[in-house]
Parts: C-alpha cells; structure tokens; sequence
C-alpha cells in the first residue's frame, strides 16, 4: 500500500491472490497461490474475518455492512467493495 503526491492510493496488482467477485454483496472468494493466513479489514482497520485459506475459500460477508474493506494475505494488502 503507498500514495503518490496527490494523495492517490495505489493497491499492489493481484499477483499471487485471487479475490472475486469485485464488488459483491454476499460471498467473497479467496484463492491464494498456496496456503495462506487471510485478515479482512474494514476501512477504519477493524478486524472483522481472519482464517487460514488453502486453494480457495469462500467468505461469507453478506452481513458486513456497506463500504471497502482491505484483505491483508501473503505480505499484500487487496481491496474490496461490499454493496
């Protein structure tokens, strides 16, 4: 995670991390290269899910409110929109 000079937050490329779908509103995919400790934050930095994912997992977040959410996985964080 950086900024640039106006402010502008850049979010590392999905390399190693797959996370779809991009927005959603109930169930939210993981699927990491290999076996890897997931955290979901929420935009104040909250921690509302954290669990270890191996091929793939399927989150539900139906009941997270509105709003991004940063899932920090394998040294990267990764964004989400939940609507």
């Amino acid at each position: 995670l950086s900024s640039d000079l106006a402010g502008n937050i850049n979010i590392k490329e999905l390399t190693s991390v797959s996370v779809s779908p991009n927005p959603t509103s109930d169930f939210l995919i993981i699927k990491p290269y290999e076996e890897a400790e997931a955290t979901i934050l929420d935009i104040s930095g909250k921690k509302v899910w954290s669990g270890i994912i191996n091929n793939s997992e399927k989150i539900n977040v139906s009941q997270f409110p509105q709003g991004m959410y940063f899932i920090s996985c394998q040294n990267k964080i990764y964004k989400f929109i939940k609507n």
